[in-house]
C-alpha cells in the first residue's frame, strides 16, 4: 500500500509522454478523435481513463493499454485511500480510550502518533473491522 501523501493522475503520465515526444494535447485529441476538453480533463485528472480511450492511447503512443489502465487504477485507489485517511484522522479522538500505548508496546500499533490515521487504521486492521 502506498504512504504517499498525495496522488498521481495518470495525466501527469501522459503530458510527459507528450513532451518527450513533442506532441501538443490538441494533436492528440485529434489523433484520439476526441475533443481537447476530454484531453485536458483526462490530463488534470478530473475524468477518469475508460479502457476504450486506454486503448485509443495505445494506438497513438505505443505504450500498452495495461499500462495506462494500471496508472488510472493507482491513481483512483490513491484518491480513495487518502479520502479514506481524512476520515479516519477525523474519527482519532473516538479511540483514545483505547489502549493504544499497550498495542504499540505489543507491535500491533506502529504509526507514529503524530499519524492520526495510521493509528486508527492499524487499530480497526487489529479488530477487523472497518468502522470504530
Amino acid at each position: 500500500m502506498s504512504k504517499t501523501n498525495y496522488a498521481v493522475p495518470t495525466g501527469s503520465y501522459l503530458d510527459e509522454w507528450l513532451e518527450e515526444n513533442h506532441m501538443t494535447r490538441t494533436e492528440l485529441a485529434a489523433r484520439l478523435g476526441a475533443s481537447r476538453k476530454h484531453v485536458s480533463q483526462l490530463v488534470s485528472g478530473k475524468v477518469p481513463l475508460s479502457y476504450e480511450v486506454a486503448e485509443d492511447l495505445a494506438l497513438v503512443t505505443g505504450v500498452p493499454a495495461r499500462v495506462w489502465n494500471n496508472y488510472e487504477a493507482l491513481y483512483r485507489a490513491d484518491l480513495a485511500r487518502l479520502r479514506k485517511d481524512a476520515v479516519l484522522a477525523g474519527r482519532f479522538e473516538e479511540v483514545s480510550s483505547f489502549p493504544i500505548g499497550y498495542l504499540r508496546r505489543s507491535g500491533h500499533i506502529t504509526a507514529k502518533s503524530s499519524d492520526r490515521a495510521g493509528v486508527v487504521r492499524q487499530l480497526l486492521e487489529f479488530f477487523n473491522v472497518a468502522e470504530v
